[in-house]
């Protein structure tokens, strides 16, 4: 049985995703695709609720633990900071960022 703190922090979730509320402080630069451990840093402050919105959203990858979001790539779909799910690398996700400046796309380490 779900216990109220589940089912409310579910609800909240779900609450501020449909209302337009981010939690990211710089969106990721559109088309480009990233780790969710990039996402996640300090570089973009994605939280794990928005990452976890992107995946569930996403039919072809099953639902993840928190630790599992580092290692999924995810495009930046629009200019406005929207990201989309796009794999779940399960050898890890490498960060190709050179970190001066945001035009390298991350990618599944082979």
């Amino acid at each position: 049985m779900l216990s109220l703190k589940t089912i409310s922090a579910s609800l909240l979730a779900t609450f501020l995703t449909s209302q337009g509320v981010q939690g990211f402080t710089t969106a990721c630069i559109y088309d480009s695709y990233k780790c969710g451990v990039t996402l996640s840093g300090t570089a973009y402050g994605y939280n794990d609720t928005e990452l976890i919105t992107a995946v569930n959203a996403t039919t072809v990858i099953p639902p993840l633990t928190i630790a599992q979001l580092s290692q999924t790539i995810f495009r930046c779909a629009d200019t406005s900071g929207t990201i989309v799910a796009n794999a779940f690398c399960i050898n890890g996700c490498q960060d190709l960022e050179p970190h001066n400046g945001a035009t390298s796309n991350d990618q599944c380490t082979i």
